[in-house]
């Protein structure tokens, strides 16, 4: 949560920063350093991003391996229930024991399905605050007196795979394809360099990949005058 949080402290620094018109070519060293700091702070997020994303991935296949278990317990009891080899006792204690062994594999379904929303609820709120942190990074002209064009050329070529409707970035396109965490963002050591327009045009592909398969369609951000 407190990372989470400075995460979004970060993209409203970098949203607002706005130098004086005042500051001349001589305190170019100040922006230097500036540029240092934010630059860190950026990597940093990154960082927290990684981390959330490999237990983000952790904890999903324990919860499928959990499901699966879950299921095969399910799958016993119904057989061992229909053959009538655990004896007969009177109707009152086979109604009261049945019961009890329905509820007991729900409850730990109800269980582990509530920690698996609250697993991707999680992974979710890590992603929209690095969406804001990278939104933020590119969109102000200020902050290119404290980036260099290439590491902000880098930056939105990673926001090209966020989706705002589907609150989650698309399968990183350059990372190793059996690497699940990698293909998550955070992970920009198998970005491109430099980044060109076609690299552009790949995390597009990927991200109207995403949408096809979460929405059912590719939505257009066009504005309707642009339409019309």
């Amino acid at each position: 949560t407190a990372g989470v949080s400075s995460m979004h402290s970060l993209a409203s620094v970098l949203e607002l920063f706005s130098p004086s018109s005042k500051v001349g070519s001589h305190n170019r060293n100040l922006f230097d350093s500036a540029g240092r700091v934010a630059w860190g702070c950026i990597c940093e997020s990154r960082k927290v991003v990684e981390l959330a994303a490999s237990v983000y991935v952790k904890k999903k296949n324990q919860f499928k391996e959990q499901f699966e278990i879950e299921e095969s317990n399910d799958k016993m009891l119904k057989m061992e229930l229909s053959s009538g080899e655990e004896g007969i006792v009177d109707e009152a204690s086979d109604a009261n024991g049945d019961e009890n062994d329905k509820k007991a594999p729900n409850d730990g379904r109800s269980k582990l399905a509530a920690e698996e929303r609250n697993n991707e609820r999680k992974w979710k709120e890590v992603q929209l605050a690095y969406a804001s942190i990278l939104k933020a990074a590119f969109s102000n002209d200020s902050n290119y007196l404290l980036l260099k064009r290439d590491l902000i050329s880098k930056i939105r070529l990673e926001y090209e795979l966020w989706c705002p409707l589907c609150e989650a970035f698309a399968p990183n396109p350059f990372a190793d394809f059996n690497d699940e965490v990698a293909k998550l963002p955070g992970d920009v050591s198998a970005f491109p360099h430099p980044v060109g327009n076609h690299h552009m045009q790949v995390c597009l592909e990927s991200r109207r990949k995403m949408q096809m398969q979460t929405l059912g369609f590719v939505p257009k951000f066009d504005s309707i005058a642009s339409v019309i």
